[in-house]
């Protein structure tokens, strides 16, 4: 029965060796395009190292992984930008109704509601007066 372990590249020197950080053509190697990646790829093969094939192999893989966790960061930041956009404008348009004006006695309501939610250690919204925008 085949056992499935980790493999990794050995040591190539001696452990006294100075290790000197991946120089930038190779990190760009490993990172860059499909067909320079694979040029890469069977040169490692062709060292017969599984190892090391495994290391180029999952330190590409964590690029691209890296990539899409950035890529979906930028779509959510994307969106809560708009979202907040479109809270600022529908504020805005509640400002414009006057709607304070309209439900003068939901005030003291909301205060009391606030005074017991600390009373218990819960969180509540700001109220009106006391929100802030965080751009």
């Amino acid at each position: 029965m085949p056992y499935i372990i980790e493999l990794y590249a050995p040591r190539y020197r001696s452990s006294q060796d100075v290790v000197f950080p991946m120089p930038n053509w190779l990190d760009w190697s490993l990172r860059g395009n499909s067909d320079l990646f694979q040029v890469v790829s069977a040169q490692v093969e062709g060292l017969d190292d599984w190892g090391l094939t495994r290391e180029i192999h999952c330190y590409r893989d964590l690029n691209t992984r890296i990539y899409e966790v950035r890529r979906k960061m930028e779509e959510l930041e994307t969106s809560l930008a708009l979202l907040k956009g479109q809270q600022v404008h529908c504020r805005h348009h509640l400002d414009e109704v006057h709607i304070v004006d309209r439900l003068p006695n939901l005030e003291m309501l909301a205060r009391n509601s606030e005074a017991v939610a600390k009373q218990y250690g819960r969180r509540t919204a700001p109220l009106p007066h006391q929100a802030t925008w965080v751009n």
